[in-house]
């Protein structure tokens, strides 16, 4: 594979087929010198025609050298819209970019195999994804596809938002956008139900989204209903049509959380997922919201990397077992 996009000629060695996207998928690769990082490829089957699949990958390439690096955020290196793959002794074009490789995988691979994550280890990693959408959002550029798939885990268990190609700008719409993209379950109510010619603003979708993911992590599945008494929150209220991620939880599970979440985490998550975006808070009051602000989080470094590790070495045993 020869990637000359930006002047130089680098060959790369795909490996592993380490992720699936609805037009993506993502491969470890080796360059020349031995160095490690992730191949997201335009997928063939979808039959895109050339033209789309460069301008889907130049796209995303130059999405992610406007916003700039961030270290919650996966680094982007390159991009070759007219690659060459060769296999089998033969020749195929393929559109892809070079992207950092996270050692360990998503967030939604653990979850999905070992179960929900206890409070304060959750909280550490909503912290590093909400420092990451505040600087986002700062830029006024909302994502539009936040999940725990797209929440990546470096070799140190920290988290790195993943996947730009739906992400929009908003700097010259007053927050405002049509984009209709996203994970049905993640979806926010307004983007989920809109209408033709109707906008929304991205970054109280982004908010949505972002509860969902935590609530997720703490609770191993989605419930129906968040607590008796927010009838005005949303969750599970709209059909779920992605098979990919997790289900509903049962219906006599719906108040689950009651029992081992602390009341300022109900809170706050509540407050995420109001129906209403002009009730959910911005990045910046979630990131003062006393769940957050006023935790400790000293040798919390050491306490995640302890327990993520001890789920991914749980998943590696059953496998070879």
């Amino acid at each position: 594979m020869i990637d000359d996009t930006l002047g130089s000629i680098c060959t790369y060695t795909l490996q592993d087929i380490i992720g699936f996207g609805g037009s993506s998928k993502v491969f470890s690769a080796t360059d020349e010198n031995m160095n490690k990082f992730a191949i997201k490829a335009i997928r063939k089957d979808k039959g895109y025609e050339a033209s789309v699949e460069s301008m889907m990958v130049l796209r995303e390439y130059l999405v992610m050298e406007h916003i700039g690096e961030h270290p919650n955020i996966c680094k982007h290196f390159s991009c070759n819209p007219e690659g060459t793959l060769q296999h089998e002794g033969e020749l195929q074009t393929i559109s892809y970019n070079v992207m950092e490789f996270c050692e360990n995988g998503s967030l939604s691979t653990i979850i999905k195999r070992t179960g929900a994550i206890e409070e304060s280890i959750a909280r550490f990693i909503f912290l590093q994804m909400s420092s990451a959408i505040e600087f986002l959002h700062s830029q006024n550029f909302c994502h539009l596809d936040i999940k725990l798939e797209n929440t990546l885990l470096d070799e140190f268990f920290n988290a790195k938002l993943a996947d730009f190609g739906s992400g929009v700008s908003l700097l010259k719409t007053a927050g405002q956008t049509n984009h209709k993209v996203g994970t049905p379950l993640y979806m926010a109510p307004e983007v989920k139900d809109l209408s033709p010619n109707d906008t929304f603003d991205g970054l109280k979708a982004d908010i949505y989204s972002l509860g969902v993911t935590l609530c997720i992590m703490l609770l191993g599945e989605f419930p129906k209903q968040f607590t008796k008494e927010n009838t005005s929150s949303t969750i599970g209220s709209s059909d779920v049509t992605d098979d990919e991620i997790m289900s509903c939880a049962d219906e006599e599970d719906q108040y689950i959380q009651e029992n081992y979440l602390s009341s300022e985490c109900n809170e706050l998550l509540t407050w995420m997922l109001q129906a209403d975006p002009l009730k959910r808070p911005c990045i910046q009051e979630i990131l003062s919201h006393p769940w957050i602000s006023q935790a400790s989080y000293e040798g919390m470094e050491s306490e995640v990397y302890s327990e993520m590790k001890a789920r991914i070495d749980s998943i590696t045993n059953k496998r070879c077992s």
